[in-house]
């Protein structure tokens, strides 16, 4: 999984576990991701 880029992964995430990413905190999806949470933030809000 790490070899993926920062937006495949959040949307591997969101195929998933579809309803758990609006569940969690930031801080705890953007570790379980292995991303910068400023670089999380940032996709979901280009990607919404």
């Amino acid at each position: 999984m790490l070899r993926q880029d920062e937006k495949t992964r959040y949307f591997d995430f969101l195929k998933i576990y579809p309803g758990l990413a609006n569940q969690i905190p930031l801080s705890a999806l953007a570790s379980y991701l292995g991303i910068r949470q400023f670089s999380l933030s940032r996709i979901r809000k280009n990607t919404f």
